[in-house]
């Protein structure tokens, strides 16, 4: 998790420019923080979803606190002291309002998910929000939520009850206008307090065409490395295509820069961290081989526009198992036909 000067400087970077793309994410940002619903951030790993989160709770002025909760390192127990601190019964509900950061909100396993559900319907009344003693709460995730409520691997209850407002960090490569600006922007911030080099166009042309899987963190972690290759009045594209040669990967999720073991152990590995002290229930073997099988399933029949046969064929079974998974598992071919 960033230090709050790192996202001082990180979220000067993510709203430069004057694309469309950077001018929503304002008109959003300034809406999440003129009222005190839940708000969800989508972005992909690096886009700056802590400092646009830090932003929304400093606008809303309230003077409480600013409380992430790191959802891969804190478990099951940590989250339940956290939400009693904070409910209406509390006796520190009434002082100013804090705002609680759930940093990956998919990550939550589904008890947690249940507990985070269960203490924003306690603040509802006739299906709407009474906000006088509630905490803002934000949850952050660079996964299709919608997707996932869909194959059934995130709860559908917390997802409305999050997403009364959103905000969309747009990556760096759909705002390609913006890039000139902010990679100046960032050299004028390593350089500081000297003057910066200049950069020539066909530098800045390299880093346009550059997709940046790592957005923002990653385009930082570039003019760190261009500094380190020494003093100079000029970056070419030379010295682009030196520190590009080699470009970080990053995480996200079963995405770019992870093969599918790593990203089904990094979960599994969450899975037993969030368990504290204790073991999971026994039988996981065959309960962890269920839970992948329907997302798989339904992914399968999504990419093939829910042709049975298709589908039975590229998961190596025929066409009767497959049908009988389906009932059993309560997936509708249809509604995955586009």
């Amino acid at each position: 998790m960033p230090d709050f000067a790192d996202s001082r400087e990180i979220l000067d970077i993510i709203l430069a420019g004057s694309s469309a793309q950077a001018r929503q994410l304002k008109i959003q940002v300034e809406r999440a923080s003129s009222i005190d619903n839940p708000a969800l951030i989508f972005g992909e790993p690096g886009a700056g979803k802590f400092s646009v989160a830090r932003l929304v709770h400093e606008n809303l002025a309230r003077g409480g606190k600013f409380i992430p909760f790191l959802v891969s390192e804190q478990g099951e127990g940590d989250l339940t002291r956290l939400l009693k601190r904070h409910t209406t019964s509390s006796p520190g509900a009434k002082a100013p309002k804090n705002t609680l950061y759930f940093d990956d909100v998919a990550d939550f396993s589904p008890g947690a998910q249940r507990r985070l559900a269960a203490f924003l319907k306690s603040f509802e009344r006739g299906g709407v929000y009474t906000l006088a003693n509630m905490p803002k709460i934000i949850a952050a995730t660079s996964q299709d939520l919608n997707s996932l409520v869909k194959y059934g691997a995130f709860s559908r209850d917390l997802y409305w009850l999050l997403n009364v407002q959103n905000i969309s960090i747009p990556n760096l490569q759909h705002r390609k206008g913006d890039i000139p600006v902010i990679i100046k922007h960032l050299l004028r911030q390593e350089y500081a307090p000297q003057r910066p080099p200049d950069i020539s166009e066909k530098a800045i042309e390299a880093l346009v065409r550059y997709g940046w899987p790592g957005n923002i963190r990653e385009m930082k972690n570039i003019v760190a490395r261009l500094k380190a290759l020494g003093k100079r009045s000029l970056i070419t594209r030379t010295n682009i295509a030196m520190v590009l040669a080699n470009p970080l990967t990053t995480e996200t999720g079963m995405g770019r820069g992870q093969n599918l073991s790593s990203a089904i152990y990094r979960n599994l590995e969450k899975y037993f961290k969030a368990h504290e002290q204790s073991l999971p229930p026994e039988g996981l073997y065959d309960r962890i081989l269920k839970e992948v099988e329907r997302p798989l399933i339904a992914l399968t029949l999504n990419a093939t526009n829910g042709n049975q046969i298709k589908a039975a064929r590229l998961l190596g079974m025929n066409r009767n198992t497959l049908r009988k998974k389906l009932k059993n598992l309560d997936i509708d071919a249809k509604d995955l036909k586009s």
